[in-house]
């Protein structure tokens, strides 16, 4: 899913817990300077290397970890500090953070070192430089809302084990103070953050994009990467890098991979270690563990995870990729599909994700495809602010009115199919907003855990697609048509949301295969080498049954089970309902 949606938190009193310690240990750390370099602001608004300059900062140098930089919390909020905007201000005590904006929480951060855990509540995002998100045609005739349905008054905050990296990279706490690598306070603090850091052994670059990394702002205006580039091909990636690598994934996928829950995986790590992979990420041969990470995601078969190297200047080969073997099915049935729904319909340009309206022998059954939940971010005609007429090519939402519109000029049509076998997904707002168009009582609702914190929530969408701005069932079309939503494995995430919540609410039956399930928002990370990887988050759709919450990564069971070779014959589909 592309948008993740937020839920508010109270933020209380700072935690209180890091002066619980296991035990103070030492090393004989040495100060060493570093200049940081902002490189999203190089890319975005074509900065020099010196306008990119923040600030210089003193970090802690591992005698026995040569590419190792340590620092504690106040350092590392310190370096986040430099992309702080105006109003932002942040207070530290030892391992505690609070970051307010114009006086009001946002973040808090802490440390509990007697049981090896981070602790977080709230989004420290609004602190920082970024453009307001472009949501074009999004909330057109639309209202959404949210309410918290439960919460675990303990679990106000969420906590995270680090307990698995100290087996593979010593943390400290001196004097109080808890001490790690840069590489994973970026690991957990960057899915609020969205900023990482990269040391190319010379400077240290600030980023949030992947594109960042290629900047050419290092010295003599070289790419951020040459250095360790030419570093690799000399000496090769060293080990304790390849350690922070490994032990950072292995952190996110214990913490923030929201699908051990439904596979029941109490600790990913240790799954992982199971299967061979603690040697294999570690290999010295670059082209073995490049392959070694794309396998750890393929052996996942979740579509919403993978990893996108972008690492080339530590050896990876950037064109490897690894599929699971249900992804592989996935993708295979999905160009059988098309392939199939070309022929039957006779398509001009299969590829195309959207689709003019079919009617059966009889006239009574209309049927049209949708591949994507998608909204329209530029609209207007250039120069003005009037609308396009062809937004319905680009919006879902506007593609199901324009749909609706031909179906009634028609006339004469019961039944609408709408085709959602080949959909791999998109917005969940555009999904909730169809599913409102489904409805006889002007309701898109979905339901959101929050695994985090203990925490569910629903979601709702109401339209006024007639623009009187009245929210009413003049806007919908439950009460018009009898809706069957076509499925396949391949509807995964909003492709399964839509049709497994229209099942959920009474206003669809399902036909055709059990869709592909996709249960989790999607948030990305990058680990200290570079490599970008995005993963199901610890957000899970789910849905609402007698006072139960159920996950949806089973899929949409089907009302009426179709074989694949009958998928696209609107008269055989006709004759079932």
């Amino acid at each position: 899913m592309k948008k993740k949606m937020h839920y508010v938190i109270l933020l209380g009193a700072l935690f209180g817990v890091a002066s619980c310690t296991a035990s103070y240990d030492t090393v004989d750390f040495q100060n060493v300077e570093k200049k940081i370099f902002l490189a999203d602001r190089y890319v975005n608004e074509k900065l020099s290397r010196d306008e990119c300059y923040a600030k210089t900062v003193t970090l802690k140098a591992h005698p026995n970890y040569e590419h190792l930089l340590y620092t504690d919390v106040a350092g590392y909020f310190d370096l986040l500090s430099c992309s702080f905007v105006d109003g932002v201000k942040m207070s530290v005590e030892k391992n505690d953070v609070i970051v307010k904006k114009d006086e009001k929480p946002i973040f808090i951060f802490s440390i509990d070192t007697y049981r090896q855990q981070f602790l977080m509540a709230g989004e420290i995002s609004d602190a920082f430089r970024s453009e307001a998100p472009n949501y074009g045609t999004l909330e057109d005739d639309t209202a959404f809302a949210s309410v918290v349905i439960s919460r675990d008054p303990k679990k106000n905050y969420a906590s995270y084990s680090y307990r698995y990296f100290n087996t593979e990279l010593p943390t400290y706490v001196i004097n109080g103070k808890y001490y790690a690598p840069i590489g994973l306070f970026d690991t957990i603090v960057g899915s609020s953050s969205n900023l990482y850091h990269f040391d190319n052994f010379i400077d240290i670059y600030q980023y949030s994009s992947k594109n960042a990394l290629n900047a050419p702002i290092a010295e003599n205006n070289e790419k951020i990467t040459d250095n360790i580039a030419r570093y690799n091909q000399e000496n090769g990636m060293p080990m304790e890098l390849r350690k922070l690598d490994k032990a950072c994934l292995y952190f996110v996928m214990d913490n923030l991979y929201g699908l051990s829950y439904s596979r029941h995986i109490d600790s990913m790590h240790e799954y992982y270690d199971s299967l061979g992979f603690n040697n294999s990420l570690l290999d010295d041969d670059p082209t073995s563990r490049s392959y070694a990470y794309f396998d750890f995601f393929a052996v996942l078969n979740d579509d919403h995870s993978g990893l996108s190297s972008g690492a080339s200047w530590w050896g990876d080969d950037p064109s490897t990729s690894h599929r699971g073997d249900i992804s592989k099915e996935r993708a295979e049935l999905y160009y059988a599909l098309k392939e199939q729904r070309a022929s039957a319909l006779n398509l001009t340009d299969p590829d195309s994700v959207i689709s003019d309206v079919y009617y059966s022998s009889s006239g009574e059954t209309a049927y049209f495809y949708f591949d994507g939940f998608t909204f329209e971010a530029n609209p207007y005609i250039d120069g003005t602010q009037t609308y396009r007429d062809d937004l319905w090519k680009t919006d879902s939402y506007y593609y199901f009115l324009h749909q609706f519109e031909a179906i009634e000029n028609h006339g004469g049509v019961k039944n609408i199919i709408i085709d959602d076998s080949c959909n791999g997904g998109g917005v969940v707002g555009i999904a909730m907003k169809l599913l409102a168009l489904l409805s006889e009582n002007d309701s898109g609702k979905i339901y959101f855990h929050s695994l985090d914190y203990s925490l569910y929530q629903s979601y709702e969408a109401i339209i006024d697609s007639n623009k009187d701005e009245e929210y009413d069932k003049d806007d919908v079309y439950g009460d018009d048509y009898n809706f069957y939503i076509l499925t396949s494995p391949r509807s995964f995430s909003c492709g399964n949301l839509f049709p497994f919540m229209a099942k959920e609410h009474g206003y669809a039956k399902i036909i055709g295969q059990k869709s592909g399930g996709g249960e989790c928002t999607v948030v990305q990370n990058f680990l200290p080498s570079g490599r970008q990887m995005a993963h199901s988050s610890t957000t899970r759709l789910v849905t609402y049954r007698n006072e139960e919450f159920y996950g949806l990564e089973s899929g949409a069971e089907v009302d009426i089970k179709i074989p694949y070779y009958e998928f696209y014959n609107i008269d055989y589909l006709e004759s079932l309902f």
